[in-house]
């Protein structure tokens, strides 16, 4: 829809039904009346912030005035970031995808805006607003898709996990269009999209390609583990990984388990549970009450999955055990 007003003329058209004047207004809103009366003369641009006080001030919805607002920036007001950005934060609050689509799409010409928009993108992402960051970072990795930046490939990375869903054909495409973007990714936050990549395809069974991630997930994260000594916890927080790198390791040989599992090879599944229920830790030092609490995990899961592998081929003796573990953790 493509009102033909301005929000001048709809505030015109408001004051003069409502027989308040300018003075009055002003005080309602807390508008200086120079502003007011600056704006009805069409001299002075409209901030997102007067007009949030005028719709307020008409009695109207947030945001019932964005779309008129909008086409006037699009017919001709520079769109300059000052405006746009909190614009675009308006948008996303109130949930005007419409307009928002709209916004980027109008400064996706822009190269010098991408750095910005990833960023407020990264924001939302943050605060939970899903589907406007999703429109932020499709327009950033659509404008950068021939720069190899790791700004591309985090895009890609989030738009492939707000897209995860119940369609699983959904998210075997949103797994597909992502994975060749893993390695542009800074090291820490590989490890993240390479467990949800895994876990996607384990998943829709795709156990082939489970295999082939959790092999890669063990190098990457036994790599950076070991160059992890050299440096703080912090600093290692900081490369972008979301747990301590000991997690991801464990976690290669527990995926390569349900392979083995998947494929009824229990032998095999049983020396990873063993890798990962400590097996693999030999050597290593724990050092914090977080990696303690990873491996503790770990080993939990690796005794009921041991219980679970050795009755799978035939070992029936376990069963008491297994009954008796599975009654002391049913709450």
């Amino acid at each position: 829809m493509k009102p033909a007003t301005t929000v001048r003329q709809e505030l015109e058209s408001y004051l003069i039904w409502s027989g308040l004047t300018r003075q009055q207004f002003s005080e309602m809103t807390g508008i200086n009346q120079g502003t007011i009366s600056a704006i009805l003369s069409g001299y002075r641009q409209i901030s997102i912030h007067n007009l949030d006080l005028i719709t307020e001030g008409m009695g109207l919805e947030e945001g019932a005035l964005y779309e008129i607002y909008l086409e006037e920036c699009l017919r001709g007001m520079p769109l300059h970031w000052r405006r746009l950005g909190p614009f675009i934060r308006r948008c996303a609050e109130l949930n005007k995808l419409g307009c928002l689509k709209r916004l980027v799409q109008a400064v996706a010409d822009r190269l010098s805006y991408m750095p910005v928009l990833f960023e407020m993108a990264e924001q939302f992402f943050r605060e939970g607003k899903r589907k406007a960051a999703a429109l932020l970072y499709q327009c950033v990795a659509e404008c950068e898709k021939y720069q190899h930046s790791e700004r591309l490939a985090l895009s890609r990375y989030r738009l492939f996990t707000i897209h995860l869903g119940e369609d699983q054909e959904e998210n075997l495409r949103a797994a597909v269009l992502f994975e060749d973007y893993v390695d542009r990714l800074d090291e820490g936050v590989q490890l993240d999209a390479l467990k949800d990549l895994a876990d996607v395809y384990a998943s829709l069974h795709r156990w082939d390609r489970v295999e082939s991630l959790a092999e890669k997930l063990e190098q990457k994260a036994t790599i950076q583990y070991r160059h992890r000594v050299n440096r703080k916890r912090k600093e290692a927080m900081d490369k972008g990984a979301s747990r301590t790198e000991l997690f991801y390791l464990l976690y290669a040989y527990l995926l390569r388990a349900n392979v083995c599992d998947a494929r009824q090879e229990y032998a095999r599944a049983l020396e990873y549970v063993t890798l990962y229920s400590g097996g693999a830790l030999h050597g290593i030092d724990v050092k914090d009450e977080e990696e303690q609490r990873v491996v503790e995990q770990f080993q939990e899961w690796g005794r009921a999955n041991a219980y679970v592998y050795r009755l799978m081929s035939g070992d029936i003796q376990v069963l008491a055990d297994y009954t008796e573990w599975v009654a002391s953790h049913v709450q």
